[in-house]
């Protein structure tokens, strides 16, 4: 669970720096470079943070050690063949045996002490601060989501009840018109009218919506209106705000978050503001920017994150009508490798940090104080021969194993080279190998 914590905090802070240099790019080059490209940017980031990008190298530019510490230790007491002494351990006649010694007998049976570490108890593994951290981050962020999906339900409720169908022949048959330009007559789109929005709007994911104010609208009006809200509905941004409120409601301890789903709300706005005008031709620009003027009224009464809207405030319409009047050339082939090195800078955030785990098992040990041990080879020897033997790699397990029917200690160790894990058995008193099985583990 830590290193899948750290990994979301690094992966969080990388895709922050790489946000906020973007920020800086595009305000330096917002007249010439076209929002469509911006907002696709903004969905490449919006899927990165959603989706763990996996390390495209072996190891990553800056290694963070990550250290396990032992909480609680058992003593497990196990038999272990005795072993015959070696000539320089033969006892001198005449000799008594040492206080803290215990005698070695042919065949006999003595035990030795294991140590392993676990956890105390699962009591503790709760409560501890990491615990508690990441109880608190999740109950946030679903309560984040659930607020924002419930306003969603209330705002599309009270658009039902209270909103009034569209029967006017002329807005019907522009709208029909344009649904049939956009290839989109087969999908049942409602239209209704509601009195407590201001500017109109797409809402609904599965029963999709067009809402217009309570105002006046000419046919030419209606049309572009129309041509805008239906845009967004090919263009499925529903869902892609869907994803941003995912996210906002995952990355809610982090501003540059927050920051990133304002820009890439108005950056999608203004990208079907080029769309449309695109459609309808250059010269209907100053018409259009008095129809976002219009838009401009009361505040609405009710409002969601998961639908979109003509007019969505006051700092987002001033730098759509600054986008809209600009007469800046755009840059083509700039703006696809812009595009290319954000994308790569995406895939490759994965590859910035790589966590490496300094802990190791503790090794099963006789303990010296109570049985004889002489002419067992160490722990870091045995380690070192599994090592030459696997060919490199790092040590990932350790431990002394009794084979009381073999009459002989082994040395289980484990070591990962790649993704092939190879287990090793070293027989204690020799230092030979006794078994060597690689594993190839994907």
């Amino acid at each position: 669970m830590t290193v899948y914590t750290l990994s979301f905090l690094l992966k969080s802070f990388v895709m922050s720096v790489i946000i906020l240099v973007f920020s800086a790019f595009s305000a330096l080059f917002l007249k010439r470079f076209r929002a469509s490209l911006r907002y696709a940017v903004w969905v490449v980031f919006l899927i990165g943070l959603l989706i763990p990008m996996s390390q495209v190298f072996d190891g990553g530019f800056i290694t963070v050690p990550l250290s396990v510490e032992p909480q609680a230790q058992h003593t497990v007491f196990e038999a272990l063949p005795n072993k015959p002494p070696l000539p320089n351990e033969l006892p001198i006649p005449n000799e008594p045996p040492l206080p803290n010694k215990l005698p070695l007998q042919p065949d006999s049976v003595r035990e030795s002490t294991t140590t392993y570490t676990t956890k105390d108890t699962f009591y503790d593994w709760v409560i501890s601060p990491f615990m508690v951290c990441i109880l608190v981050w999740g109950i946030v962020a679903i309560a984040i989501l659930s607020y924002h999906i419930r306003r969603y339900f209330r705002f599309t409720s009270m658009i039902r009840r209270w909103g009034e169908p569209i029967t006017d022949e002329t807005t019907l048959s522009v709208f029909r018109s344009i649904q049939d330009e956009k290839g989109l007559c087969n999908k049942k789109i409602e239209l209704r009218i509601c009195e407590f929005t201001s500017s109109s709007l797409l809402t609904g994911f599965l029963y999709p919506i067009v809402v217009l104010p309570k105002k006046h609208f000419e046919a030419d009006e209606l049309e572009l209106i129309f041509r805008h809200e239906l845009v967004h509905f090919k263009r499925h941004d529903l869902f892609i705000k869907l994803l941003s409120v995912i996210t906002v409601s995952i990355y809610w301890f982090n501003p540059v978050v927050y920051w990133m789903y304002a820009l890439m709300q108005a950056d999608g706005e203004a990208s079907c503001d080029e769309t449309v005008l695109r459609d309808v031709g250059e010269q209907n620009k100053q018409f259009y920017a008095e129809l976002m003027v219009k838009m401009i009224g009361g505040k609405s009464t009710a409002s969601t994150m998961l639908s979109t809207c003509f007019y969505g405030g006051k700092r987002g319409a001033k730098r759509r009508l600054d986008a809209i009047l600009d007469t800046t050339r755009k840059m083509k082939k700039p703006a696809y490798a812009v595009f290319i090195v954000f994308v790569a800078l995406t895939v490759f955030s994965g590859s910035v940090f790589a966590l490496t785990t300094a802990y190791e098992p503790p090794v099963a040990t006789v303990d010296a104080n109570i049985y004889d041990t002489a002419g067992i080879i160490e722990a870091d020897e045995a380690k070192a021969i599994a090592i030459e033997t696997a060919g490199g790699g790092v040590v990932t397990e350790c431990r002394l194993e009794n084979r009381p029917l073999e009459k002989f200690l082994v040395y289980h160790v484990h070591v990962a080279v790649g993704q092939w894990e190879h287990c090793v058995e070293i027989i204690a008193e020799t230092g030979s190998i006794h078994k060597h099985e690689p594993r190839y583990k994907p």
